[in-house]
């Protein structure tokens, strides 16, 4: 682990709010606590860190400066409790329960707040209930769950104890049409956005009627891909995205789609996977490279 002052550090930034980087954790390796491929990020009610680790299938949760507390299910498999390539992790609002895209396995898993298994629900397919890569996760005020499945090009709602309710969305080039929906995040109101992997973000009520569409690529933001997403309490949309340098960046707006401001990550070639908040405004982002992969945490200067 490394602890960088602020004032040390100056990051590249762009727009109206700079953020600089306050910490950041390696936790490359075998062994408990130690990643492969750092994926998905998620802040639980006591303002610790989940991340999903894509390669080496586990789930492991961590306080909010890096120290190691407990892996959340039983590691790689697929069997009960445990994962292929789990994706997104998610805490309901409501409940405190710990929910996980298992991406390969095609399912969602439940855990209590303690990490303990509890169901699962869904499975390989595209009829309602099933999924194709369940990528991202998050809940509306209510605990209803919404899902992005990439390969099919649709969100799945689920109520609060877990029941299918709908599909939305497709494949295609109109309004509304999704372009391998990799990130989501709903904010306060309900409204969900999505930000497609080839563009653009979308805003969306929860029965999935398109409110705005923002964010294209042009030549002048060089943007290549936007990964994954979250919203902050204000509304406020943090997306990891990637330019044509291969260069990481969260890229910030607010609720009605406005650029508020963008900084890249500070060493080159890292890959930045997902974001979140927490309630106190820092910023947790995931990332890998060739060399290691981690959690860098950022601040608004």
């Amino acid at each position: 682990m490394r602890l960088i002052a602020a004032f040390v550090l100056s990051l590249c930034a762009f727009g109206a709010e700079h953020y600089v980087l306050l910490q950041s954790w390696s936790v490359t390796g075998e062994g408990p606590g130690r990643l492969r491929g750092a994926h998905g990020i998620a802040v639980d009610r006591n303002g610790d860190v989940i991340v999903t680790d894509s390669r080496a299938s586990r789930v492991v949760r961590f306080t909010p400066d890096g120290k190691f507390l407990n892996e959340i299910g039983a590691g790689p498999g697929s069997g009960p409790g445990q994962f292929r390539s789990p994706r997104d992790a998610a805490v309901n609002p409501v409940d405190g329960k710990i929910y996980v895209a298992d991406g390969a396995n095609f399912r969602i898993e439940v855990f209590d707040s303690g990490g303990k298994f509890l169901r699962e629900f869904g499975t390989k397919g595209s009829a309602p209930g099933q999924f194709l890569r369940p990528h991202a996760l998050d809940f509306d005020p209510i605990g209803r769950l919404f899902i992005a499945d990439v390969d099919n090009s649709r969100i799945a709602v689920y109520d609060e104890k877990g029941s299918f309710l709908t599909n939305w969305g497709k494949a295609g080039n109109g309004p509304g049409d999704f372009h391998a929906p990799h990130g989501l995040g709903v904010d306060r109101r309900g409204d969900v956005i999505i930000s497609n992997y080839y563009g653009p973000v979308q805003k969306f009520t929860p029965q999935g009627k398109l409110l705005l569409e923002f964010g294209p690529f042009t030549a002048e933001n060089n943007l290549l891909s936007y990964h994954s997403m979250c919203v902050d309490r204000e509304g406020n949309i943090y997306i990891s995205t990637r330019d044509k340098e291969r260069r990481s960046s969260i890229t910030k707006y607010d609720n009605n789609g406005k650029f508020v401001t963008q900084w890249y990550m500070p060493q080159p070639r890292q890959l930045v996977e997902d974001v979140a908040v927490d309630s106190i405004g820092r910023v947790f982002v995931t990332y890998q490279s060739r060399q290691d992969t981690g959690v860098y945490v950022f601040g608004k200067k």
